[in-house]
């Protein structure tokens, strides 16, 4: 289970907000940010739009540490600091293009990350998993452990994404995956048959939504 819940229902962003749709447009087609952590920052700053009233070039300090502590506090460390990092990088943005002359967000607290050590999960606990799963989760619980992908990467899938190597090895080209980029994971017997149980197709997607769209993270 993730910390991080980052990604709201549409419709909360503060649409009409022509810094942020400013914003928005330069980290997609300068910065080459991903559309997920686009996503994400414009539902953040939604958020702030939401909790001060105002529109984002009018946000003070006062309406940053009001947001902090209605929307930030008591989070887990990593999402308080994803939370602080999208204002940020939007208010330094707004500094840099002379819309603001500074930013508000420098009193926000980027918490200091605690570095635990990993508690993979173990083979037992892994087949008890899978076998007691749908055949739609066994396969996403196979390919996020077995070919480690990530939730976004699982609800992206798309069939034709398999493909077989000219030494009949079976490969996984993974789409736009972290910091959008693309890479190809060798994929074994074991993924090959929960993707099979759950329903091989040759094309479209691999999991569905309940709305029968394509499954999101």
């Amino acid at each position: 289970v993730t910390s991080l819940r980052l990604v709201a229902p549409s419709g909360l962003s503060p649409v009409g907000d022509a810094d942020l749709e400013a914003h928005l447009h330069w980290g997609r087609h300068m910065r080459g940010l991903s559309e997920n952590t686009l996503r994400q920052r414009e539902w953040i700053l939604g958020r702030v739009h939401a909790t001060s009233g105002v529109p984002l070039r009018e946000v003070t300090e006062g309406h940053l540490l009001n947001w902090e502590r209605l929307d930030v506090s008591g989070r887990a460390p990593e999402s308080r600091r994803a939370y602080v990092g999208h204002v940020s990088s939007f208010y330094k943005w707004m500094v840099q293009t002379k819309v603001m002359r500074e930013s508000p967000a420098s009193v926000l607290t980027r918490p200091k990350l605690p570095k635990p050590l990993p508690r993979p999960v173990t083979e037992d606990e892994l087949r008890t998993a899978v076998s007691a799963a749908s055949p739609k989760l066994a396969a996403m619980i196979t390919l996020m452990a077995y070919a480690g992908l990530r939730a976004m990467e699982v609800a992206q899938l798309q069939w034709q994404d398999l493909s077989t190597t000219v030494d009949g090895r079976t490969v996984l080209h993974v789409r736009h995956g972290k910091g959008d980029k693309d890479r190809a994971v060798p994929v074994g017997k074991v993924v090959l048959e929960a993707l099979r149980w759950h329903g091989a197709r040759s094309r479209g997607p691999v999991f569905y939504g309940r709305d029968s769209r394509q499954m999101r993270p």
